[in-house]
């Protein structure tokens, strides 16, 4: 199996190791899409300390099973699954309470334990979540990007037709705008990078706005009619 590892500040090598064994309770996935994401970028440049080196790398993965462990009943091969980017005890007051996003003991994968910049992954069965045949996997790599995405616009709450800054064009900040123009709100991209605000416009964000030679009070003044945004969410 070949894996893409980082094995100390601005070194990666791809490596052949040894096939791992599937326990009663997990699945083999054959990885056929994944992302390298801001996590990977800091961990590669030694901005994101490690729990141990050399790692895989990668938070987000889709694939394919290609084993189930003899407990497993939900899931069986040539399943299209996306796994999970963080991991879970299930023994803590917090799992057991069904708040697993709170858990004592959450670890993200491609930081904390190998990622899934590799060929297969063995992964608990109960931490995939299966794909409709209608989403695509160069899509459904998003997941996680998606989820955040959704729970932010959750928390706005926007009216039809508000006007919500998004200050920010990274992939969430992009996929958030997307959820406002579901939501049937306006977003105003705004970023420094002309490169991203022509990648948002392509995907069909309507007004974006390059802080390093526009004026963004104006700007946004003048989009609204006056009325300036309702709500702005700044992506870190």
């Amino acid at each position: 199996m070949k894996a893409w590892r980082v094995y100390g500040t601005g070194e990666i090598r791809c490596d052949e190791l040894k096939s791992q064994t599937v326990g009663e309770d997990c699945i083999k996935v054959k990885i056929t899409c994944s992302a390298i994401s801001l996590t990977d970028k800091l961990v590669f440049e030694g901005k994101l300390s490690a729990d141990k080196l050399p790692l895989t790398i990668g938070r987000q993965c889709v694939g394919m099973v290609t084993e189930v462990g003899e407990n497993v009943t939900h899931l069986v091969r040539g399943d299209r699954v996306a796994v999970d980017p963080y991991g879970f005890c299930k023994q803590c007051a917090n799992c057991k309470a069904g708040k697993q996003n709170e858990c004592e003991k959450m670890l993200t994968f491609g930081v904390d334990e190998d990622g899934f910049m590799c060929d297969f992954v063995v992964v608990s069965a109960d931490d995939v979540y299966k794909l409709p045949e209608r989403v695509r996997d160069e899509d459904a790599v998003f997941i996680d990007h998606i989820a955040m995405a959704l729970a932010a616009m959750n928390k706005i709450d926007p009216e039809k037709g508000e006007h919500i800054v998004i200050a920010g064009a990274n992939v969430v900040g992009i996929i958030l705008a997307q959820v406002a123009m579901y939501r049937q709100a306006v977003p105003i991209l705004v970023d420094t990078r002309s490169d991203i605000l022509a990648l948002a416009e392509e995907l069909g964000v309507y007004y974006t706005v390059n802080s390093v030679d526009t004026d963004v009070q104006k700007k946004i003044f003048s989009l609204t009619g006056g009325r300036m945004a309702d709500s702005v969410a700044h992506i870190a």
